[in-house]
């Protein structure tokens, strides 16, 4: 989804947004300053882990008020053209509360594809990662053919295992190797009872707290502990392009 049809997609959410698209030679410290005041109000990191995630990243998507140019959420990626294949890297995402639930990530992503399609050939096979805690998992989890490490068939395992392999480094966080679990060094601001029993109803939520766990099940805390993130991993194939189209186009009332 072009730049062009995104930024009209989203100027018609209930609080109309405006988006930029900053490259890292653009990561000025001024920006960086702002971004991380950002999140630290909705996620706790300290500072240098954060900087450090963010500068491993090739580009942000930057989420203002139309009217105001207030920071409501932003989205960083990255490229990865060293794989055997083309990799998409969902890096930091941080909305304000009041932007959630209205497919922006849906967008995000369909744009991120985009800019990798333009930079390789369109037939190309395109695979995105996302390292993803419960909320995230269940946001982007319904409609996809998509993959929870370690378990990937054999075709998926061969392209991405390494990758994730020297993602976890890079970063500084920690992964379990037997379940896939990531530690990725960040508080979690949210308790169990902060949420309803419907949202532990919905079967994303029920696959996240079984996935490589091999019939054991996370508790409730441990749940929305940043100590139990997990990978998901999908081609950009056209049936999962059309998917995510479909539920952003459901989320806006948009035909």
């Amino acid at each position: 989804m072009e730049l062009s049809q995104v930024r009209q997609l989203l100027s018609r959410t209930a609080r109309p947004l405006s988006l930029s698209v900053v490259h890292r030679e653009k990561y000025t410290t001024i920006l960086c300053d702002e971004l991380y005041r950002f999140s630290r109000g909705l996620v706790g990191e300290d500072r240098a882990h954060w900087q450090h995630h963010v500068d491993t990243c090739t580009e942000a998507h930057l989420l203002r008020c139309a009217g105001t140019g207030t920071l409501l959420g932003f989205q960083f990626w990255r490229r990865d053209t060293s794989a055997a294949v083309p990799i998409i890297w969902g890096g930091k995402l941080r909305f304000s509360p009041e932007i959630r639930r209205q497919g922006v990530h849906l967008a995000l992503n369909l744009l991120a594809l985009d800019g990798m399609r333009r930079q390789h050939a369109q037939h190309a096979p395109v695979y995105r990662v996302s390292l993803c805690n419960v909320f995230g998992f269940q946001a982007l989890r319904p409609g996809l053919e998509a993959f929870v490490p370690p378990r990937m068939p054999a075709t998926v395992a061969a392209v991405v295992s390494a990758e994730l392999n020297r993602f976890v480094e890079e970063n500084g966080f920690k992964m379990c190797r037997s379940t896939g679990r990531v530690n990725v060094g960040q508080d979690a601001l949210q308790s169990p009872e902060d949420l309803p029993e419907s949202f532990w109803g919905r079967p994303e939520v029920a696959e996240f707290r079984t996935a490589g766990l091999s019939g054991s099940e996370l508790s409730r805390p441990a749940t929305l502990s940043r100590l139990n993130d997990c990978f998901l991993v999908w081609e950009w194939s056209n049936a999962n392009v059309a998917a995510m189209r479909d539920r952003l186009y459901a989320k806006l009332g948009t035909a």
